[in-house]
């Protein structure tokens, strides 16, 4: 049910939403080691926890090695419009998928190399 006012109606409340990262905060000099950071755990440790998980659900064969290699890809491009239309650091975005897109031309064989493929 809507409430109806006699009257003129008070003006709602304002409320002030801030975004995060604000524009006028400077942390560019911690970006590259949580940059690494990242792309170390998203490029290493995803595969090692799906392996784990593989192997404690069961799955062997082309079933392991493919839910190994699905873990194991960089973050996808599209990664970069998300952020830009939400207001995030583009750039930050940008360099983090094409740091590890890079990094994965050398992470994804020796996957399948450990793989046995």
């Amino acid at each position: 049910m809507r409430k109806v006012c006699a009257g003129p109606c008070p003006p709602r409340p304002c409320v002030k939403i801030e975004r995060w990262p604000r524009k006028d905060t400077d942390v560019t000099e911690d970006k590259g080691h949580a940059n690494s950071f990242f792309i170390a755990a998203k490029l290493a440790g995803v595969p090692a926890i799906a392996l784990g998980l593989a192997v404690m659900t069961g799955l062997q064969g082309d079933y392991l090695a493919a839910a190994v290699m699905l873990a194991a890809l960089p973050p996808a491009a599209s990664a970069y419009i998300l952020a830009t239309r939400m207001d995030g650091d583009g750039p930050l975005v940008a360099a983090t998928v094409g740091r590890a897109t890079l990094t994965a031309a050398l992470t994804l064989p020796l996957c399948l190399m450990a793989l046995g493929f």
